[in-house]
């Protein structure tokens, strides 16, 4: 009996799939919030193939390699699903757009070259839309929707591109006297250009034509205020 018992567990313990040490310290650490930042990323990327109101639970699963169920664990439904995975893309844009905004900030502030300065700023979009490019398609995809509480979101992501394009602005020796509406208008023209450059970015794996158009949007720029 006892031979029996041995066999039936060292045949049990032969037919349990095996796990690579990488896998075992995935399944240990992967915490909560950790397996929902996952899910979220391969959302971004269900959601750049199928678009914002096409994706599904299920497409979120197929990318994941995961099943349905634990998509719904941790997002109940799909407002769950599309708030959960806008707020990715909000987090991304502020990393790849806002943050290098800053430093570019900061830059400018000990710089005679205010013009160098903005240059740098419009080369993080276009270096953020490169290497990011799923995040870039639902971002677009985001600003044409008009849903109320979408709009919301994402009008509230956008006035942070505007902030930053107007302090930009302000650095330049003219804006001093310039009319603060008239600052704020050309801050808009150039979030604007920011997403212009994002879809030409998209579109043209070099950099030569995002580089040209990048000069027309500085031009615009640098046009007296006053």
């Amino acid at each position: 009996m006892a031979n029996t018992e041995k066999i039936f567990t060292m045949t049990e313990s032969a037919t349990k799939p095996t796990r690579s040490k990488s896998q075992r310290r995935r399944a240990v650490r992967s915490s909560p919030e950790k397996r929902k930042r996952e899910l979220q990323e391969f959302g971004v990327k269900a959601f750049a193939a199928k678009g914002i109101g096409n994706a599904n639970h299920a497409d979120v699963a197929k990318v994941a390699h995961v099943s349905v169920a634990t998509v719904f664990t941790y997002f109940p439904n799909k407002k769950a699903l599309v708030d959960g995975i806008l707020a990715e893309v909000a987090r991304m844009m502020r990393e790849q757009v806002v943050a290098p905004g800053q430093e570019v900030l900061a830059y400018s502030g000990k710089s005679a070259s205010r013009e160098m300065a903005l240059t740098m700023s419009a080369r993080a979009v276009i270096q953020g839309a490169h290497d990011h490019p799923e995040y870039t398609k639902v971002w677009l995809m985001w600003g044409v929707l008009y849903d109320p509480e979408m709009r919301t979101a994402y009008l509230e992501v956008e006035s942070e591109f505007d902030e930053l394009a107007l302090a930009l602005l302000k650095t330049l020796d003219d804006a001093k006297e310039a009319d603060p509406q008239t600052l704020a208008d050309r801050a808009r023209l150039m979030t604007s250009g920011g997403t212009t450059l994002m879809k030409l970015a998209l579109d043209e794996p070099s950099t030569v034509r995002c580089e040209v158009y990048m000069r027309h949007i500085m031009g615009a720029m640098f046009t007296p205020f006053t």
